[in-house]
């Protein structure tokens, strides 16, 4: 699963750096520029839904659908506006045609050229004008690069914070067993200590040595091993585990 959401994470920023890239490059007139700002605009993005800023996140994904949006509609939108002027000056063609028609006969060879010479520049400003393109369709190419557009950034941000999540409850999880480790070496080093004390007690009765002082000197231990032995029995800490086995070690052969 982790493979497939860096899949669409990524395929998804490719798509979208390809409308997003032509706009900066525009905006900061530089090639290097427009593609920094591009990719740092998506990334700061992701980045927000990663760490769960549920303000700055839609703030900065709302500036790179803006971007893409806009990079999308504007070429067609100015075909759909020459689409829209062509059908006028078609409109006007027409008219001027009636007119001439009405007019044959009846008018001044002048008044004739003059509408001819009208219909001429009409006719030139539609060729210049041309398209091959009809405006339901223009529109619909929008709406459709639109939705694909807001799909993939859908799955891009559900896989991010996706990975976000599992991340936490690796962590949440890691946080558990190290703790749990924690608590059973510190139970184990209690019991040790507890054990090697005993042990030092029981050397003690054995060699009829009746203070700690005693029993430290017969087994050549340095002054605060008892008060070290009794602190890792209380807290856990204050005396290695090496150094409880060198004194169970030096009890077991112990020659007098």
């Amino acid at each position: 699963m982790k493979y497939i959401a860096w899949f669409v994470i990524i395929g998804s920023m490719i798509i979208m750096q390809s409308h997003s890239i032509p706009f900066w490059e525009k905006v900061t007139s530089s090639t290097w520029n427009g593609w920094l700002s591009s990719i740092m605009v998506e990334s700061v993005a992701l980045l927000f839904w990663y760490q769960g800023y549920k303000i700055l996140a839609p703030l900065a994904t709302s500036v790179v659908v803006g971007t893409i949006i806009f990079q999308i509609s504007a070429p067609n939108i100015d075909l759909i506006m020459a689409i829209s002027e062509n059908k006028k000056i078609d409109n006007q063609m027409q008219t001027v045609v009636s007119v001439l028609d009405n007019i044959k006969g009846k008018a001044y060879p002048i008044t004739i050229q003059k509408t001819l010479k009208t219909l001429e520049a009409l006719s030139e400003k539609s060729n210049k004008k041309e398209v091959k393109s009809t405006t339901e369709i223009q529109v619909l190419i929008i709406i459709v690069e639109g939705i694909m557009i807001f799909l993939l950034l859908f799955a891009q941000i559900k896989m991010v914070v996706l990975l976000a999540k599992k991340e936490s409850v690796t962590s949440v999880t890691d946080t558990s067993v190290t703790t749990t480790r924690y608590e059973h070496t510190t139970t184990s080093i209690n019991d040790l200590a507890s054990e090697v004390l005993r042990e030092c007690y029981e050397f003690g009765e054995v060699n009829k040595l009746h203070s700690e002082r005693a029993i430290r000197l017969k087994l050549d231990l340095n002054p605060p091993d008892f008060e070290r032995l009794k602190k890792v029995i209380k807290d856990g800490v204050g005396m290695s585990e090496n150094k409880m086995l060198e004194i169970r070690e030096k009890i077991k052969n112990y020659k007098d």
